[in-house]
């Protein structure tokens, strides 16, 4: 069996997971009250995450394409 060695001065990669640099790839936080976009997956868990840190309220429907609409509200 080969012995395992440890290594320094490897650097870790960047997360693929998380926030993107630059932030959220939806435009949640630039939103005014009645702005929507549209969307192929439902982003509930984006969309609580800036409710709860904002005080922002959204809504969300599926459309008759499929996708899902979100709309600011308050």
């Amino acid at each position: 069996m080969a012995q395992i060695v440890a290594e320094s001065g490897i650097p870790i990669p960047a997360s693929k997971r998380g926030r993107r640099p630059g932030g959220s790839m939806y435009p949640l936080e630039t939103m005014g009250v009645g702005d929507s976009f549209e969307t192929p997956k439902y982003i509930q868990g984006s969309t609580n995450v800036i409710q709860k840190r904002t005080g922002r309220r959204f809504m969300s429907r599926r459309m008759e394409n499929g996708n899902i609409r979100v709309w600011r509200i308050k």
